[in-house]
């Protein structure tokens, strides 16, 4: 028995699933491939071609401007981008945004140098204005105020529907005998947010 063998071109994904054209205009939008893949194309952004995504849909914004952490709530507003190519963050409002809807991880991290025996630092996620997850480093200064920096971080899972709803993120320093307020350090590493696309919203 004979065979013949044929070469055989390999098909693009997007071609194969006839995938609409690279946008232009419109700003960010979707596309569910046929297998049920969420697909993301924004005009500027990588040409506007569609990609994956659970691969682009991520950003991480940080604090350059010096900042402090008092005893009653204030917005902390991450004012630099390190990426963030589907402009998820607005680093004037500090609104956090999905566009798209689905399911996201939310991460922030904060840290402030005590002063006072029982300062303590809190940070809230807030959902519409709202405080809708915080966590608070309990760990506070000696009596000499040496002690080690305060870090605290919040963790917040998002099943968002997409539209108008946003998030932000807020400190306080609440502890019993806390100062009037704690210098915060800001910088890429130590006061920070991160935000990923985790998969389809059911």
């Amino acid at each position: 028995m004979h065979f013949q063998s044929t070469n055989v071109a390999p098909v693009d994904l997007q071609q194969l699933y006839n995938f609409p054209p690279a946008v232009s205009s419109g700003g960010l939008q979707s596309y569910t491939d046929p297998i049920g893949d969420l697909w993301v194309a924004m005009p500027g952004v990588y040409g506007g071609t569609w990609q994956r995504a659970s691969n682009v849909l991520l950003c991480r914004n940080y604090r350059v401007a010096a900042f402090t952490v008092t005893p009653a709530a204030q917005a902390l507003i991450m004012d630099t981008i390190a990426y963030d190519n589907y402009n998820m963050l607005d680093n004037t409002t500090g609104h956090l945004n999905f566009i798209i809807p689905g399911i996201y991880l939310i991460y922030a991290h904060v840290n402030a140098v005590p002063v006072l025996v029982g300062d303590t630092v809190r940070l809230d996620i807030l959902h519409n204005g709202a405080v809708n997850q915080s966590l608070t480093a309990a760990q506070g200064s000696t009596s000499g105020g040496g002690g080690p920096n305060l870090t605290s971080h919040a963790v917040l899972q998002v099943n968002s529907n997409g539209g108008s709803d946003y998030y932000t993120f807020q400190t306080a320093n609440p502890g019993v005998g806390a100062s009037a307020s704690l210098t915060g350090t800001p910088n890429y590493w130590h006061t920070y947010m991160t935000c990923a696309y985790m998969g389809r919203y059911p």
